[in-house]
């Protein structure tokens, strides 16, 4: 009885695709029930997300905020009608929104108070309906320390009288990612009135989790022929679904198919051509997630 020789050596071109992971929110402000002015709060907790009642906005002139004026006449803080506007709960809901107004206000500032540790690509969005009188400029800034705010943005507002959505995506400013204690401030600008003012309702800040990267490819542990149209290939790690393409592989005689075993660190190959016996071949494997 003849054996055959099938030796498998060259292994290549493990291409990793990690996960992208999905954004994560962090704290949302719906503003449903938000009082009008006198009585508006100005430390106001977040009502959703993984931070819901820790997350908080000030506007009480703490933490890097300005101390906005809620009087019952020409306020800075009070509280309009809402929208659904990036409203993302299962149920959205109008309410209330959060309203900025009055030229007075012009280079005020809003603190957002959160944490990001183990979160990274920070983005925010929001609902704003602006009047033509209305703050025309949004500056962001960051600050770990509530005393050196940096400028990460400035974003001009339409003042239409219109809901849009604003979003803004902050996954290049990695100073932000990954804080037990992170300070957004946004700065508000060029109002022309008393009566101008922004609406602000449905706030989000999202990130992504971060998560451990696995840079090691497989090895390839044996490389074993059992008929002479198939062979078993065993990998130091579980393989995912890629590898069950037969482009992935490449021999001479070819891939019918690829079937991950039970364990799926082993792959049932069969090939359209029969190996021939006592001879040797080579074996590329490529772009594998694992």
């Amino acid at each position: 009885m003849k054996t055959i020789k099938f030796l498998l050596i060259l292994v290549v071109a493990f291409i990793f695709m990690g996960n992208v992971n999905a954004q994560t929110n962090l704290a949302a402000w719906h503003f449903d029930v938000l009082a009008a002015a006198p009585n508006t709060p100005k430390i106001i907790q977040a009502d959703y997300g993984l931070q819901s009642n820790s997350a908080t906005i000030y506007l009480d002139g703490t933490h890097g905020s300005s101390d906005w004026n809620s009087s019952t006449t020409n306020p800075e803080l009070t509280s309009f009608g809402g929208s659904t506007t990036n409203d993302q709960r299962p149920s959205p809901n109008a309410g209330q929104s959060l309203a900025l107004a009055n030229s007075s206000a012009n280079g005020k500032g809003l603190v957002f108070a959160l944490s990001t540790e183990n979160y990274e690509n920070i983005k925010i969005s929001y609902a704003y309906r602006a009047t033509s009188a209305g703050f025309k400029i949004h500056r962001w800034f960051y600050s770990i320390n509530g005393t050196d705010f940096i400028i990460i943005d400035s974003v001009s507002i339409t003042r239409d009288a219109s809901w849009h959505t604003l979003n803004i995506d902050f996954s290049n400013i990695a100073a932000i990612e990954d804080l037990s204690s992170l300070l957004l401030k946004v700065v508000v600008d060029s109002a022309s009135s008393a009566s101008g003012n922004n609406r602000i309702d449905n706030f989000y800040i999202t990130g992504e989790e971060i998560t451990p990267t696995d840079t090691i490819p497989p090895t390839l542990i044996s490389a074993e022929a059992i008929s002479d149209t198939q062979a078993k290939i065993a990998f130091s790690e579980p393989v995912d679904a890629t590898a069950e393409n037969v482009s992935n592989y490449s021999i001479t005689v070819g891939v019918s198919s690829a079937v991950r075993l039970a364990s799926l660190d082993t792959v049932l190959l069969t090939f359209t051509q029969p190996l021939v016996p006592n001879t040797k071949y080579e074996l590329c494997v490529s772009a594998f997630k694992i």
